[in-house]
C-alpha cells in the first residue's frame, strides 16, 4: 500500500495546490501533517482503496467539466467517507 499512499498523497497536493494560494496550500499541507496526511487509515479495505480511486475520478471529471457545485458536493462526500 505504500505506492497507493505515495500516489494518494500526490493527487491530494495536486488538487489543493491547483488553488493558485499559497497560503491555503500551507495551512492545507499543515492540517494533512498533523492528521497523519489520508493514508492507510483510510484504506481498512481494498473496497475502501477502490473507492477512494473512484472518488478522485468523479473529482477531476467535475473540475474538468468546471462544476463548481459538484465538485463541492465529491470533495465534501470523499472527506466524509475518509473520516467514517
Amino acid at each position: 500500500r505504500t505506492e497507493q499512499n505515495e500516489i494518494n498523497n500526490k493527487f491530494h497536493v495536486l488538487l489543493f495546490s491547483s488553488s493558485g494560494n499559497p497560503v491555503i496550500e500551507g495551512m492545507i499541507e499543515d492540517l494533512r501533517q498533523r492528521l497523519g496526511g489520508s493514508s492507510h487509515a483510510v484504506w481498512q479495505s481494498r473496497d475502501a482503496l477502490l473507492q477512494s480511486a473512484l472518488d478522485h475520478m468523479d473529482i477531476v471529471k467535475a473540475l474538468e467539466a468546471r462544476d463548481v457545485q459538484l465538485s463541492v458536493k465529491l470533495i465534501e462526500r470523499h472527506i466524509n467517507r475518509s473520516s467514517e
